[in-house]
């Protein structure tokens, strides 16, 4: 079988391989690599091979569940080859149960089905019915081991029916059980019987309740049978008394508990019942103890009668009797029920255990009972630790200290040499495993080290490895600092070390410093061991050399001056050996060793960036994908830990990362790609901005969320988009301008234009030709565009522009081994086009002349296209003539012997340029006539070279050559073998002769003289000869024309419409039986591809076999597909397919995708009127629920129309409140609010997000209806939108605890939890979240909340990665509809990152560079968000786990001035509180001096606008006070010290103190405007003086200089009303300043429109002459 385990192993390796690489690259490895293979090992002479071979196809019983498990897991990768595979595998395996008898063929059947069933179940339960119809046929069969696997394959069938509910479930489960009852009752047959109760076996376990009706008849008839005469009827009754148990504890133990253990009892001590008499007592143990577990205490009464046939049994057991393990299990069983009769009882057989010796059972055993009875601990392993000392050192255990015991008689070596290796292999292995504590084990360890770490044994060495490190890991000894144990504990580290330096087996070294875990450090870190762990870091096995380094970087911080200056040698060797390394394997492993080294010992590395980057840098752009991934893992890891040192390298680094996230040739370069991508942005701080400078990168991850099919890759890419941040959508479009956005994108045809079809797939393919990471299909996308050119014949010629320059790109890229391929199918193309090439005839010429220099074996294909190229463009190919000769000249130097073909391609060439060579007929003629003189040239090659001389001969005007050419002719003539080519020669001269007219009179003697001599005679030669001595015309028709090229026939015809398969159609969309988010995915493959196949349209059929491998151009071909076959259906299949498409869209375990895509073609089939006949209700609601709400807003207008009620004007409301057309929503508000009801209009209000209006009429809803759920959740829904914690707290809290329905409670739990969160009541929070399902994404967020605030950061972390998988879903239907629909969802999934970097920020208390760096990290990603209350309010409830609110002011100042402009002016008011130092009141007095000048400023804005006269007059007050403090503070005496100041100044606090003082003086200025109620002649200096002095204060602020502008503009328009004429100087003193202001707010703002209006006034209602002066 060792041929046949390898076997295994390489197709588990194809399965691999199957997963990592996609479509064509994958079917072509199997069709040249592993059938040839299979071929060959099949039809070798050695047995082995032959039987490795059937392993693999399975033709074999012996080997057949080895290549059953190889297929099943064949069957694993999806796509269409997984799902082709399945189909063909199971119709054959279906048809030999139907055959006659075959035993191998029908296992080989039976096991293939139950493979296939478990690897692929979404596949396979479209034929569980066909599988149930022939299941009776395996499990009647004669042979046991058929009958258990068609029981196997019975479970897993009734497993895929009971999950999903289905109209034929019930009626199969019937079916079955009936077939099987009866048969119990009616069959003597053993076989029968045995097959009988398999089946009934596998009904109760896998059905659920269905078997509840039957379960007294069943269980009775089945206990009946505990007597059969036949062992494996009996032992599956044993084995069926914990079935029927456990289905129904309480019937089972009332009515046949004691009968069936006191059977059970009996057959254990029956004697001499035959062969099976072990095997029977073994499975009434196993029986006896699977009852026990299940009733626990029920059993009592049975136990001592139990216990005494285990005593009984124990005592006559043979020493090392494997015949004991059925013992052991059941005392396993038994003791789960914890009562003193176990214990008792128990305590009575330790000693018989222990007698029987030692096996793996027996340890388990142990370690059960050390579990299950704590006060039998210390005897079990006192005496478990005897047992294995003498086995290892030959004596009892004896206690550090304890007098040393002499041993009489033999040796401890003489003991040991008897015991065998496997038994000392396994007592190590449980010496290691077992639960010794208490026990101090180092003199044993110390044994073991110096004893079996040199064994001879590789696997004993091993084991002992492992133990020596686990024991030593858990004795005290490790942690003790005395002496003794300081020695105790180096001596065994230097074995260990030594072993895992010198010992010959790789493995055992990489167990032994793998097993060295962190426990060690202490010890590992001392001087000697650093130096033998440096030594280790040279193994030739790359494995050993990562794990030391992760070690050494773990000691470090320990030893640092010892470790260091190693290191830092060790740094410099890996950077010189990834340099000028070019084996790929090597460079592979270095760049992986210096990412580890990255990763553990960061402080050594980040002097090293530049230089590390610069060799990087180089390897990310390896050809070899390992060397790649690697090297751009280690700039990723190299980023986490250098953190800022990595800037200048960002610019450099993100093009390459972004291309690599492209490349789908490799899975493992797109996810060290994405990792690396976050850790850049994480550890740089580079947030945000990386989506402006890189306008793609945000479509690219898109693109990834949509397509990818690796979870592990999406998962990936959900978290980096968290790390760069949720960017305001609206910011992002201004930002990438329409003429920056790639618009090249062709609008498709109307879909009733002929040409729609071709457009839309050679768009499609176009796209996957451009694309370089899809190079693994380009062979198929020209197959199918040549598939497309062969249907359409010249009406392809319109969509020539869509294709070629993407096939002509596509070339150059291409590898050199497809290059052939691709050229071939280019010369096709062109001989079906013809002249309609010549457009891009040169960019052929260029890259055929390119190409001809990379490999000689593409000569012939360039060839052969140069000679197509010329006949479609004829006279054309005159202009290439000069580049394309040479190539055409080099060939003949070539021997002719073994080139005839090439040779003949340029031959034909020539002729190929017809009468363009008349130019270059000296350079043609000579090669040709070398061709035919040579006689080690094929015959046929020469002939075909004259035919092709007398054609160019024919057509050519040039005759200069005719010398050279009968000379040539008639020395081949005279040769011996000559005359078979007499009639080849005598035709091209007759051509000569009738091209040279009289000319050709001078040859006449010679060549008639040779022609004599040979007696060659050809008719038309001579008539010839004679017109031309005679001077008489030469008729034309003498002279045959050679058909040297095959001219086929081309019509010209329109595409043809195939009729479609209407019932395969049918097949593929029925949606019966369909369940599982997994059927519904297979069902959407499927109909796609069903759709492109039967479509009648050529065009489309031609990507069906592309679409099946290649997802995306299967939906992006979807609606095409389906429109065409909608066309041709008949009314019934039309009508069928709206009930599936109606069932689908409404099932419930849909994914979103798919929902979104047929939404999306219901939509493309009204846009082209042909709307399909659903439900538009239907259509509305789960356009809604897919967030697709521009779909919605049509289905729901269109449902208004018809039916205006009031839950449609709520629904339209709400959808154009998500659009953001709020005019529309309280449009539609205003005309309903006073026909509708009250509970309505308060609905309304909330969905136009008027909270307050809201809350307001709820409260109202709960005066008139206390119990009102409804109210209850609506008011609570608006008091979190307001912020109002403390009201929504005591709200939830009342209704949390005093409500008992779960439902309720449920739903407020997310609520309460939030308000519980903002308020710090942690113990409520908690209470909350027990309600919330684990497996909800607000479950895990929270829970990861709960997890950071107890510090238990692994928790909190897997919590975070829970929530982003199961955000994919969510996450990638929105994203498909747009990013502004999945907004929401990408804010939280910002708020996961921040949680995972709130873990790091606690565990970072030594780096306040790094906590810096995060905090700015932070405020970025906030200041780049939506401006919405609600997002910065939960986000910074995030950072608030980890920032006190005065380390977070500036963030929280932004967030109340947001919350006030937005009209929240609670949720301000509470923001800016918890800012003050002082007693927070209505901010009209505060305490200026003690509290933050930006919060103070802040609380004054606040108070102003409160509207409130009173208050504003307050707020004016202390402004002005405020403004002086900051004055005097600063120092400033006048306005020119003020000018001076924020001229020179360079502290960053001064600076932020004047840009504080520009606005307070702007305020000022704004708020005595607004209390004078406008200008008057008394405050206009004040005023002025203000705005003046902002402007001063902060020259760069284009607001100040705005308003200054304004205020003097107004200053002038008030004298202008209050003068009849404006004295010049008066004017003068505010036009200039005004100007001023103008031109400065321009220069520091680009937007014109306000400033140019204000001079528009000034022209219109002041005559300024003097404007123009000035």
């Amino acid at each position: 079988m060792f041929y046949c385990s390898h076997a295994f192993l390489a197709l588990d390796q194809i399965a691999g391989y199957a997963r990592e690489v996609q479509g064509e690259a994958f079917s072509k490895f199997m069709q040249t690599e592993v059938n040839k293979r299979i071929f060959e090992l099949i039809h070798s002479q050695d047995i082995s091979h032959k039987l490795a071979g059937l392993v693999i196809i399975g033709s074999e019983a012996r080997v057949s569940k080895l290549a059953a498990k190889a297929l099943g897991k064949l069957a694993k990768p999806g796509g269409a080859l997984a799902a082709e595979f399945v189909e063909f595998e199971v119709k054959r395996a279906l048809e030999w149960l139907r055959e006659d008898r075959n035993e191998s063929k029908r296992f080989a059947s039976i096991i293939v089905l139950k493979e296939l069933s478990m690897n692929s179940p979404t596949l396979m339960f479209s034929h569980v019915s066909q599988i149930l119809e022939l299941i009776w046929v395996a499990l009647c069969d004669s042979a046991a081991l058929i009958r258990e696997t068609g029981a196997d394959v019975l479970r897993v069938c009734l497993t895929l029916m009971y999950e999903r509910e289905s109209d034929s479930q019930r009626q199969w489960f019937k079916r079955i059980s009936d077939e099987a009852e009866h048969g119990i009752s009616l069959s003597t047959n053993a076989d029968l019987l045995h097959g009988y109760l398999l089946a009934l076996r596998e009904m109760f376990r896998h059905t659920g309740r269905f078997m509840d009706s039957k379960f007294n008849s069943t269980s009775a008839s089945i206990i009946k049978l505990r007597d059969h005469p036949n062992i494996l009827v009996r032992k599956l009754v044993m084995e069926m008394f914990s079935v029927l148990a456990d289905f129904d504890p309480d019937t089972f133990v009332s009515i046949h508990l004691s009968t069936c253990v006191e059977w059970l009892v009996s057959e254990i001590k029956m004697q001499g019942r035959g062969s099976g008499f072990d095997d029977n007592k073994s499975s009434a143990y196993l029986a006896l103890g699977k009852l026990c577990q299940i009733v626990h205490l029920r059993i009592c009464s049975h136990l001592p009668s139990i216990f005494d046939a285990i005593r009984h049994d124990l005592s006559r057991i043979q020493r090392n009797s494997s015949s004991a393990n059925a013992i052991f299990q059941c005392l396993s069983m038994l003791s789960s029920i914890r009562t003193p009769v176990v214990e008792n009882e128990v305590a009575r057989v330790l000693d018989l255990l222990f007698a029987v010796g030692l096996s793996q059972q027996l340890k388990v055993t142990l370690c059960d009972l050390v579990e299950n009875i704590p006060t039998l601990a210390s005897v079990i392993r006192e005496q478990f630790l005897n047992m294995l000392s003498n086995i290892l050192c030959g004596i009892s255990f004896q206690h550090p200290g304890a007098p040393r015991l002499k041993v009489k008689g033999q040796s401890k070596k003489q003991q040991a040499e008897k015991i065998s290796g496997d038994t000392v292999l396994l007592a190590l292995t449980c010496l290691g495993s077992f639960n010794f504590q208490g026990m101090m084990l180092q003199e044993l360890i110390q044994m073991c080290a110096s004893t079996y770490l040199q064994d001879v044994r590789s696997d004993i060495r091993r084991a002992a490895a492992i133990t020596c490190c686990q024991l030593l890991a858990r004795d005290p000894v490790n942690s003790q600092t005395s002496k003794l144990s300081l020695a105790i504990a180096h001596d065994m580290l230097e074995k260990l070390l030594m072993a895992g330096v010198t010992d010959s087996d790789a493995m055992i070294r990489q167990i032994v410093f793998t097993s060295l875990d962190s426990r060690f450090d202490c010890n590992l870190a001392q001087s000697n061991n650093i130096n033998t762990l440096f030594l280790a870091l040279n193994d030739e096995v790359f494995s050993v050399r990562e794990v030391v380094m992760k070690i050494i970087g773990r000691l470090l911080p320990l030893n640092p001056g010892m470790i260091k200056p190693q290191l830092r040698m060790i740094l410099i060797s890996l950077m010189k050996e990834l340099q000028h390394s070019t084996a790929s394997v090597q460079t592979e492993e270095c760049a992986k060793l210096l990412c580890d080294l990255v990763v553990s010992c960061n402080s050594v590395v980040t002097p090293y960036v530049k230089p590390i980057m610069a060799i990087l840098m180089k390897k990310v752009h390896d050809n070899n994908p390992a060397v790649s991934s690697k090297a751009i893992a280690a700039v990723g890891e190299l980023s986490r830990v250098s953190c800022e040192a990595m800037l200048p390298f960002v610019q450099e680094v993100m093009p390459i990362v972004m291309g690599a996230l492209q490349d789908q040739s490799s899975m493992l370069k797109r996810e060290c790609a994405l990792r690396t991508l976050g850790q850049i942005c994480r550890g740089t701080g580079v947030v945000i901005s990386p989506y402006y400078e890189y306008s793609t990168l945000l479509d690219i991850l898109m693109g990834i969320l949509k397509t990818e099919q690796s979870s592990s890759i999406r998962t990936e890419a959900i978290k980096v988009l968290g790390i760069i941040g949720a960017v305001d959508p609206f910011l992002l479009s201004v930002a990438n301008t329409p003429e920056e956005r790639d618009d090249s994108d062709p609008s498709p045809p109307s879909s009733s234009d002929e040409s729609y079809n071709p457009t839309v797939v050679l768009y499609a393919l176009g796209r996957m030709l451009d694309d370089q990471s899809l190079n693994g299909y380009h062979t198929a996308v020209v197959q199918a565009v040549m598939h497309m050119f062969e249907s359409l014949r010249m009406e392809f010629v319109p969509h020539l522009p869509m294709i070629m320059p993407n096939l002509l790109n596509m070339l150059k890229r291409c590898p050199l081994s497809m290059l052939e391929f691709h050229l071939m199918k280019l010369t096709d193309m062109i001989s079906i086009v013809g002249a309609h090439i010549c457009v891009y005839s040169s960019d052929i010429m260029n890259a055929a002349q390119e190409f001809w220099t990379l490999s000689s074996h593409l000569h012939s294909v360039i060839m052969s296209l140069i000679e197509t190229l010329s006949i479609a463009i004829q006279h054309k190919i005159k202009n290439f003539l000069p580049t394309v000769i040479p190539l055409v000249l080099s060939i003949f130097q070539l021997s002719p012997k073994g080139n005839s073909q090439l040779i003949r391609k340029a031959v034909n060439a020539f002729l190929a340029f017809g009468s363009s060579l008349d130019e270059y007929i000296n350079l043609a003629v000579p090669p040709i006539l070398s061709v035919f003189e040579d006689e080690n040239a094929p015959v046929d090659l020469r002939i075909h070279s004259m035919k092709v001389l007398g054609e160019i001969m024919r057509t050519t005007a040039n005759f200069q050559q005719s010398s050279k050419i009968i000379h040539s002719i008639l020395r081949v003539l005279n040769n011996p073998s000559g005359f078979e080519f007499s009639n080849v020669c005598t035709s091209v001269m007759t051509v000569l002769a009738w091209r040279l007219g009289s000319n050709f009179t001078t040859f006449i003697p010679y060549v008639s003289q040779t022609l004599s001599k040979l007696r060659i005679l050809d008719p038309i030669y001579e008539s010839v000869i004679s017109c031309i001595i005679k001077g008489e015309q030469i008729p034309v028709q003498w002279l045959k024309a050679e058909e040297i090229f095959s001219k086929a026939v081309r019509d010209e015809q329109v595409e043809l419409k195939v009729r479609i398969n209407q019932r395969q159609l049918q097949r593929a969309w029925d949606v019966s039986e369909k369940a599982t988010a997994e059927d519904w995915a297979e069902w959407m493959r499927r109909f796609n591809v069903e759709l492109l196949k039967e479509s009648p349209s050529q065009s489309l059929r031609s990507c069906a076999s592309l679409a099946a491998v290649y997802t995306p151009l299967a939906r992006e071909l979807f609606n095409a597909g389906f429109l065409n076959c909608w066309l041709e259906l008949y009314d019934e299949y039309k009508s069928d397919l709206i009930r599936s498409l109606e069932v689908a869209i409404s099932a419930t375990n849909i994914s979103p995708d798919i929902l979104q895509t047929l939404l999306n073609l219901a939509e493309f089939m009204d846009h082209d009127l042909k709307p399909l006949p659903l439900d538009i209700r239907m259509l509305c609601q789960y356009s809604g629920r897919c967030h697709a709400w521009a779909k919605a807003l049509h289905y729901k207008e269109i449902e208004y129309l018809s039916d205006p009620k009031p839950g449609n004007v709520g629904s339209l409301i709400t959808i154009n409140n998500q659009l953001d057309e709020f005019d529309a929503a309280i449009g539609i508000l205003v005309s309903s609010e006073q026909s509708q009801q009250k509970e309505l209009v308060a609905t309304w209000h909330e969905k136009l997000n008027r909270w307050e209006d809201a809350l307001a009429g709820y409260e109202l809803m709960q005066e008139e209806d206390p119990n009102s759920v409804a109210a209850l959740f609506g008011r609570m829904r608006c008091l979190q939108n307001l912020g109002e914690w403390e009201c929504l707290s005591k709200l939830s809290q009342e209704r949390f605890y005093s409500t008992k329905d779960e439902v309720i409670r449920r739903n407020i739990a997310p609520v309460a939890a939030s308000a519980a969160w903002s308020l710090g009541e942690w113990n409520f929070m908690r209470d909350c979240i027990d309600l919330i399902k684990p497996d909800s994404p607000d479950g895990s967020f929270f829970r990861a909340v709960l997890s950071l605030r107890s510090k238990n950061f692994m928790e909190a972390l897997q919590f975070i990665q829970k929530a982003r998988q199961l955000l994919d879903t969510e996450l990638t239907a929105l994203i498909s509809e747009s990013y502004n629909c999945a907004y929401p969802v990408v804010v939280r999934v910002q708020m996961l990152a921040e949680l995972e970097e709130i873990a790091g920020y606690f565990q970072m208390d030594d780096f306040p560079e790094r906590r810096k760096l995060i905090r700015e990290t932070w405020m970025k990603r906030l200041k780049g968000c939506q401006k919405s209350v609600d997002i910065w309010q939960k986000i910074l409830r995030v950072h608030s786990l980890a920032l006190s609110g005065a380390e977070e002011s500036a963030m929280q100042i932004k967030f109340a001035n947001m919350c006030r402009k937005n009209g929240k002016m609670g949720l301000s008011f509470k923001t800016l509180s918890k800012l003050l130092n002082t007693a927070p009141n209505d901010f009209g007095i505060l305490n200026i001096s003690a509290n933050p000048p930006q919060v103070v400023y802040a609380c004054l804005k606040h108070a102003w606008a409160s509207l409130v006269p009173e208050l504003q007059g307050f707020a004016f007050d202390q402004l002005r006070d405020f403004t002086v403090s900051l004055i005097d503070r600063m120092g400033i005496e006048s306005l020119d010290s003020l000018e001076s100041l924020s001229d020179n100044s360079n502290s960053v606090e001064q600076q932020q103190n004047l840009k504080l003082l520009a606005r307070c003086y702007l305020k000022l200025g704004e708020w005595q405007w607004f209390l004078e109620g406008g200008m008057n002649e008394s405050i206009v200096p004040e005023i002025l003086r203000s705005h003046f002095a902002a402007t001063r204060c902060d020259k760069t602020w284009y607001k100040a200089w705005h308003r200054w502008a304004l205020a003097n503009f107004e200053a002038i328009k008030f004298f202008e009303r209050s003068a009849d004429v404006l004295h010049p100087e008066l004017l003068s003193s505010y036009v200039v300043p005004a100007i001023q202001g103008i031109l400065y707010r321009v220069a520091h703002l680009t937007t014109f429109k306000k400033d140019f209006s204000i001079l528009w006034h000034w022209q219109k209602e002041v005559q300024f002459k003097m404007l123009f002066e000035f």
